[in-house]
C-alpha cells in the first residue's frame, strides 16, 4: 500500500525559486507534486508519494527534509504534514455503473 504526505506551508517569495531549490534536492525521497494556493500565492502544498508509512515517517523525521525546507526559503513553523493511507479496494467497485 502507498503512502502519501501532504505537507502545507508558506514560503518568503511568491516566485518559484523555492521549488526548484526543494525538488532538485537529491536528498529528497521520492517525486513530488506542488501546489499553489489561488488566493495567497506564498501558501504552497506539496504531495509526496512512498512505498509505506514507515518510509514517509522517516523522511520526515530526517534532517535533510528540514534543511531542505530551510534552504528553500520555507517558514519553518508555518509547516503542516498529513500521512495519507491509500484506499485500494477489494473486488468490486464500490459503486458499479448503474447503480449507487
Amino acid at each position: 500500500m502507498s503512502t502519501r504526505v501532504l505537507m502545507r506551508h508558506r514560503v518568503d517569495s511568491a516566485d518559484d525559486a523555492w521549488l526548484e531549490r526543494f525538488v532538485g534536492d537529491s536528498r529528497l525521497a521520492g517525486p513530488w507534486q506542488a501546489m499553489r494556493s489561488a488566493e495567497d500565492p506564498g501558501e504552497l502544498v506539496l504531495v509526496g508519494t512512498f512505498g509505506s508509512r514507515a518510509e514517509a515517517e522517516r523522511f520526515l523525521a530526517g534532517s535533510e527534509l528540514r534543511e531542505a525546507l530551510r534552504g528553500a526559503g520555507v517558514e519553518e513553523d508555518a509547516v503542516r504534514v498529513e500521512i495519507l493511507d491509500a484506499i485500494e479496494p477489494r473486488g468490486e467497485r464500490a459503486h458499479p455503473a448503474g447503480g449507487a
